[in-house]
């Protein structure tokens, strides 16, 4: 039944999408986000049985989507419009036919999602057989943590994020720092959750420690310089070792809660880095005067615009790409290779990547810095409206499946768990960016994993 509605919703979107009117109509709108609704009813509905298990990955991706696709087209319906006037004047006319396509997306990875059945007790051949430890990973991480220490430029550090460069080897280091903290929770929680039940959070401080006190070391230093992606990334990772260690029963309405602190202190970050000499009681009188329905999320529901960039000039001013700009993200797996094959296929740099793309359409040219990409416009650029419907439902399947492997089997392979872990890292930050930059580094997790082996029980 929630299948056939979640088709139905994704059949009248598809047929929405080709007569959206080319402004922005509040009962159009309005008829999208009750589909939108729906579709969340339908998804929550048809997993109930994961009651136990909110916080998974898909609920993770799903709020950072509603917030970048829902958040100002809900702000023009209920009259805020002021909300939205840092969106340029032209791409106001794209509001419903994003609605629409966003509706798309959001039903398709619905339908995939529910096409993976749960089972439960599968117990993994490879954990049988090879036991592996966590030195090897922690030795690692604090070596990289400490040459990152000395190698990085302190001007960086001190609120540079954007201004200055790291340097050569600081960023090597801090490529390799992040993947073996992954690697070491990854192991470490697999290690524990077989040998110990863990009940509190300080248990699992006494288990972890290691690894945690590497992460918050790493944290702290990268916080100082202004970047907010490497710091939810690596926050995120010791969540989701804890949720998968300890399996508390969080409510939903905590979930919200962790999201809105999480979200007021990363906009506040970005507003005194990005508005030089804005203080924090600026930037705090800046939140509450937004006219905005949620202002802490304000600043992370801007990437729509990028999907309004791309509607509105592609294809009718630039033809679809056919895969230029997307077919390499699968190729931010392997260090380096996604520049190679650039240069390999002669691809030129206004091709090679949604990022550039929608920059130039934005603005003509790169002065002004980026405009960053979105989850559906870089699928967009090269594919349309079906290419998006077939990535998504792709992304569900995959979604899903990494699920199951993590909550729902008694012994995963650390090798899933470590996928996993590197999954979940990226799921809130995903939709202002490609998909498929949720693989990044994954070939340094799964070699640090391997070379982690301690011996073999046969």
């Amino acid at each position: 039944m929630y299948r056939l509605v979640q088709f139905v919703i994704l059949i009248i979107s598809s047929i929405r999408y080709f007569s959206a009117p080319l402004y922005p109509d509040v009962l159009f709108m309005t008829i999208d986000v009750m589909c939108m609704f729906m579709l969340l009813y339908t998804f929550y509905g048809s997993t109930s049985i994961d009651k136990n298990i909110i916080i998974k990955h898909s609920t993770i991706f799903i709020i950072g989507f509603l917030i970048v696709y829902y958040q100002f087209p809900i702000d023009y319906i209920i009259g805020n419009k002021e909300a939205i006037h840092i969106i340029d004047q032209p791409y106001l006319s794209e509001f419903s036919k994003g609605l629409c396509l966003a509706n798309i997306a959001l039903s398709c990875f619905s339908f995939g999602y529910s096409m993976v059945r749960k089972n439960v007790n599968v117990i993994s051949k490879i954990e049988r057989i090879t036991i592996y430890g966590p030195k090897f990973s922690n030795i690692l991480s604090i070596i990289c943590l400490l040459l990152f220490i000395i190698t990085v430029d302190k001007n960086f550090l001190l609120r540079g994020y954007g201004i200055y460069d790291k340097g050569v080897v600081a960023n090597e280091c801090e490529k390799i720092l992040q993947m073996s903290i992954i690697a070491s929770f990854a192991i470490m929680s697999l290690n524990t959750r077989k040998s110990c039940t863990i009940t509190s959070m300080k248990m699992f401080w006494r288990q972890l420690k290691t690894p945690i006190i590497v992460l918050f070391i790493y944290v702290l230093l990268i916080s100082f310089s202004g970047s907010r992606y490497v710091v939810l990334r690596m926050m995120s990772v010791l969540f989701i070792s804890y949720i998968y260690v300890v399996r508390p029963k969080i409510k939903m309405i905590k979930l919200l809660g962790v999201v809105a602190i999480m979200a007021l202190l990363t906009t506040m970050q970005g507003l005194t880095r990005n508005n030089n000499g804005t203080s924090i009681t600026d930037a705090s009188k800046i939140i509450s005067e937004s006219p905005s329905f949620s202002p802490l999320t304000q600043e992370f529901a801007f990437s729509i615009t990028t999907l309004h960039i791309a509607t509105s000039n592609i294809p009718q001013k630039m033809d679809y790409n056919y895969g230029i700009t997307f077919f390499p993200e699968f190729l931010f797996a392997i260090p380096g290779a996604r520049t190679l094959a650039a240069k390999i296929f002669n691809i030129p740099y206004s091709q090679s990547h949604s990022t550039v793309v929608i920059t130039l359409l934005g603005y003509g040219n790169l002065e002004q810095g980026g405009l960053g990409s979105s989850s559906i416009a870089d699928i967009y650029i090269s594919f349309g409206v079906w290419g998006v419907a077939i990535v998504f439902l792709l992304f569900g399947i995959l979604i899903r499946y990494i699920e199951e492997k993590t909550y729902f089997n008694v012994t995963p392979s650390v090798y899933l768990l470590g996928i996993s872990f590197c999954f979940y890292s990226q799921m809130l930050y995903l939709n202002r960016e490609s998909l498929f930059t949720s693989i990044v580094g994954l070939p340094y997790i799964l070699i640090i994993i391997y070379l982690s082996r301690i011996k073999k029980a046969f």
